[in-house]
């Protein structure tokens, strides 16, 4: 998930009526959100996400606060906070008007998308993983005029499989952005162990799944306390992830959520 260095916000947000809307906490987490919205104009919207990533120093703004702020900017603005399979998410569907960055630097597009044709659900099938040319139409088309029309694509097409290289890439510009050590090499061994992976879960929504909880995982991702015994947090790898068959379901099974 690319993030560009260096955003503004536009002036016209001080004559802005919807962001005159906002109390003045949502406001402050409104503006903070920006610098961390990938390319397409999505991030993950988990309240510990928020709190650790975008408001870390900012003592009023809290887990417990966070989500209800959330709800206020979707219902004022355009960046729309929804959830997808128990997992929030946030999406500005203006993004691609405030901010200009060539497609071809963009990136695929792996975060799930805001329906406006159902407000507040999302497509069965958002795409986490692969990066597959044309899983999803181009940010902007389909929404607003022709409502409807920007619905995700299923992520794969029923003969194709998953391969190593989508795990990797999957964890690379999802997981690794948010922290985590990100996949250099793939090497024999390691490829052997994703194989075998793939075939006990063959399933590409099955992965995604593992993916989302991951990044709404405290413990996972590195940012809970350290549990006795150790002196520092855990934080996921790729290699534990794919060191055994136990590892991969246990996060599915929501054995490592809040």
């Amino acid at each position: 998930m690319l993030k560009a260095e260096g955003r503004m916000i536009r002036v016209d947000i001080s004559t802005s009526e919807k962001i005159a809307k906002l109390s003045p906490k949502a406001l402050s987490l409104f503006c903070l959100l920006i610098p961390h919205f990938n390319a397409h104009g999505k991030m993950p919207a988990g309240a510990g996400h928020i709190k650790d990533i975008v408001c870390p120093r900012i003592s009023w703004l809290t887990e417990k606060n966070i989500p209800g702020l959330l709800k206020e900017i979707s219902q004022h603005t355009s960046v729309k906070y929804f959830d997808e399979n128990g997992l929030p998410y946030l999406h500005s569907l203006s993004w691609s008007d405030h901010q200009e960055l060539r497609t071809p630097r963009m990136g695929p597009d792996r975060l799930p998308s805001y329906s406006r044709t159902t407000p507040g659900l999302l497509p069965s099938t958002p795409g986490l993983l692969p990066s597959t040319p044309g899983l999803l139409p181009p940010e902007g088309k389909g929404e607003g005029k022709g409502e409807g029309k920007g619905e995700a694509k299923p992520p794969l097409p029923p003969d194709e499989k998953l391969t190593p290289e989508d795990l990797v890439t999957g964890w690379n510009e999802l997981i690794a952005v948010n922290g985590v050590p990100p996949v250099s090499t793939l090497t024999p061994e390691r490829r052997q162990k994703v194989l075998a992976r793939i075939k006990t879960y063959p399933e590409l929504l099955w992965w995604q799944e593992v993916f989302n909880k991951i990044l709404a995982s405290r413990f996972l991702m590195g940012k809970a306390p350290p549990s006795s015994g150790r002196d520092k947090p855990f934080r996921i790898t790729f290699g534990w992830l794919v060191e055994n068959n136990e590892n991969p379901i246990k996060v599915y099974e929501g054995h490592y959520d809040r």
